[in-house]
């Protein structure tokens, strides 16, 4: 089984940053954020290997994250993490870094339109998705409604179809199953495009954070029926498992995957063998 998104924090300040971001979403970690108990969960659920996408808020981070995302792929073996690159839409010499993350074999570039403050569709996106597709990466990124910052609207489904008709099928991965919390335009807007979905902290139910009586959300994540519609459009081989990690119990993740009675086949696509063959 493969985890095609998960996040880590430095041991320096994990404990402060899974703290700020629980308490602004109202949400339960199951994990301390950092790469050891990522490791240690994810093994514990049966997942051989969490890939770990991390964020670049300044341009000025690249370079150290993308360093940093190198010495943890040293290490694979053992933990049983595997770090895509990082890139920021700022990012004056973005076909340099591109290709910097492309020899240190990171595989992937993820972006984050919310927490970069960039329209998925502006042209910086486009760019950096475009060379990357060129250089054989894939790019993945955020997509919907982000749970902390629910009045910025950077990544929708709308925006998503407006990169597939600019750039058309290049190997994008859109998150929380294209599209957390607006999950109902996903089939018509995005289905006929080539683009692969993960299923990142999309299902099942929100887990309240201590002291909150409730998630700052009142969106519902996806049921069965929610799911099977998005996963009917899609096709086993364009659905990707993932957990969100540190904000999904990744036993119940797998346990609601399961759930669904997949054929084998298929079920082993959507937990591995789709994430298997970017990774390759």
């Amino acid at each position: 089984m493969i985890d095609i998104h998960t996040h880590t924090f430095p041991d320096s300040i994990s404990e402060r940053a899974i703290k700020k971001l629980s308490h602004t979403a109202g949400v339960r970690p199951f994990s301390d954020g950092t790469e050891a108990g990522l490791s240690e969960s994810s093994k514990k659920a049966g997942i051989e290997l969490a890939v770990i996408l991390p964020v670049a808020t300044t341009p000025e981070q690249v370079d150290t994250i993308n360093e940093s995302s190198a010495r943890i792929n040293e290490t694979t073996s053992e933990t049983g993490l595997f770090s895509v690159g990082a890139i920021h839409p700022d990012t004056e010499n973005y076909k340099q870094v591109i290709k910097t993350i492309r020899d240190l074999g990171l595989r992937g570039v993820k972006i984050h339109p919310v927490y970069q403050r960039c329209a998925l569709d502006d042209v910086k996106f486009l760019r950096i998705m475009s060379y990357a597709s060129e250089l054989g990466l894939f790019t993945i990124t955020h997509t919907g409604i982000d749970i902390g910052f629910p009045e910025l609207d950077l990544c929708s489904p709308k925006m998503a179809r407006r990169v597939w008709e600019s750039l058309g099928d290049i190997p994008l991965i859109l998150a929380h199953m294209g599209g957390w919390g607006q999950w109902e335009e996903v089939p018509e807007l995005l289905s006929e495009t080539g683009y692969m979905l993960d299923t990142a902290f999309s299902t099942g139910k929100l887990h309240t954070a201590e002291g909150f009586s409730e998630p700052v959300t009142s969106i519902p994540l996806l049921d069965r029926d929610g799911f099977m519609r998005i996963y009917d459009s899609f096709g086993p081989e364009r659905i990707l498992f993932g957990t969100d990690s540190p904000w999904s119990d990744p036993e119940e993740s797998i346990g609601f995957i399961r759930s669904l009675g997949l054929p084998e086949s298929d079920f082993e696509l959507v937990m591995g063998g789709n994430a298997r063959r970017l990774l390759s």
